[in-house]
């Protein structure tokens, strides 16, 4: 059972807030007494089927049958085994300033962009293929999008990063993408 993980912080100056979960199931009943934003580990979703040979026609051939929101790049939300496109959008929380690598896995197709620039290009019908791209981020929230589409045959999503100061190339973990980012 996927388990949305979530950081819940509201804006209060006293009493009790409902707050409903995005399957509508279970409310939060909770009780403030501090000024805070609310702050969710998340990234919203957007699925389409059609028959895609590319990330850039999700919207424009594939017909959007549901969105919401998740906790990772979870492509099983799929409906079909083939011919679908996902639109994952939210923000990243690099933890400090530096030169990030990220890298796309993907069966068929992807493309992560951050701050409006695409980052990693493995777009096309293929098997699974890794591309990485290199940003410099300064610390803080950054936009993400990653789109990817599934022809026929295998499906493969898979997106890591390596941190400044961390050598090691990793998942990325859902503590480290929001929905929105904390202002105030």
């Amino acid at each position: 059972m996927l388990i949305l993980i979530m950081i819940i912080v509201m804006i209060s100056l006293s009493g009790l807030h409902t707050i409903t979960t995005s399957d509508r199931s279970k409310q939060i009943f909770l009780q403030l007494k501090e000024t805070y934003l609310l702050h969710i580990i998340s990234l919203s979703f957007r699925y389409s089927e059609g028959v895609l040979s590319s990330v850039l026609e999700i919207e424009s051939k594939g017909k959007l049958l549901n969105e919401g929101i998740t906790c990772f790049h979870d492509i099983s939300k799929a409906t079909t085994k083939d011919h679908f496109g996902m639109i994952f959008t939210c923000y990243i929380d690099a933890p400090a300033d530096g030169l990030y690598t990220f890298a796309t896995y993907s069966e068929d197709g992807s493309m992560l962009s951050i701050g409006g620039r695409i980052i990693a290009e493995n777009d096309g019908s293929h098997s699974v293929t890794r591309v990485t791209g290199r940003i410099p981020l300064k610390k803080g929230y950054h936009p993400y999008e990653l789109l990817y589409f599934e022809d026929y045959e295998g499906q493969t999503l898979s997106i890591n990063w390596i941190i400044p100061g961390n050598p090691r190339e990793e998942n990325i973990e859902p503590k480290y993408l929001f929905l929105n980012t904390l202002k105030k």
